[in-house]
């Protein structure tokens, strides 16, 4: 059984930006990728896309910037912060503590997000100090996904609102992080899902 540790998914306010468009190509700009072992990399990789394709999204990785033209669907920034390796000592310091957010300005939610490896990692550890390497790697790239997928809910579902249950919660536990397998809720694939509708139904169709 989990201890009750809890992790925020928030949202920040950010000046003004354009409004998001949603299309079903998304590109994922990760910054700071190259702190990630390949392994944890690969699973997150991996990870993310199982849970957003069922919501109609296939997310494409650019690991350096590009021009407007060269890009074939939405951006998405994304910024790890942090250490993104387990610490060897780790102490959570708080029982609540920030995972990752979005930032939002004049009631949108824009394109921007970030995950925080070092409180990831803290809260993390701990469950997995018996686990070999190899374990560790894939259990973080998993968990790194699944705060990303909270944000990409945010972003590409244009809306603030948290459900309550699942990855689209307010507050994350140990579970949510830990369990080999998770999804949207019926409700948080709703709103992934309905900006993709104008464009499924074509230019012609009412």
């Amino acid at each position: 059984m989990y201890a009750h540790k809890w992790a925020l998914c928030c949202l920040i306010t950010v000046t003004s930006f354009p409004a998001f468009a949603a299309d079903a190509n998304v590109e994922v700009l990760l910054q700071n990728s190259g702190v990630l072992p390949e392994l944890m990399l690969r699973e997150m990789k991996l990870e993310l896309s199982s849970l957003m394709v069922p919501a109609g999204y296939e997310i494409h990785w650019r690991g350096t910037p590009a021009s407007p033209a060269a890009i074939s669907g939405d951006l998405v920034v994304v910024e790890l912060r942090g250490s993104c390796v387990p610490p060897s000592d780790a102490i959570l310091r708080s029982t609540v503590v920030q995972l990752g957010s979005s930032a939002v300005a004049d009631g949108k939610v824009l394109p921007f997000s970030w995950v925080d490896c070092t409180e990831l990692a803290r809260m993390l550890e701990p469950h997995l100090a018996i686990e070999d390497q190899e374990r560790r790697d894939l259990v973080y790239g998993r968990a790194i996904a699944r705060v990303l997928a909270h944000e990409l809910y945010h972003v590409l579902g244009h809306t603030l609102a948290h459900t309550e249950t699942g990855l689209t919660k307010a507050r994350f536990e140990l579970s949510d992080l830990l369990d080999e397998r998770t999804t949207f809720g019926s409700v948080a694939m709703a709103h992934l899902q309905l900006p993709l509708a104008p464009r499924q139904r074509g230019h012609n169709d009412p």
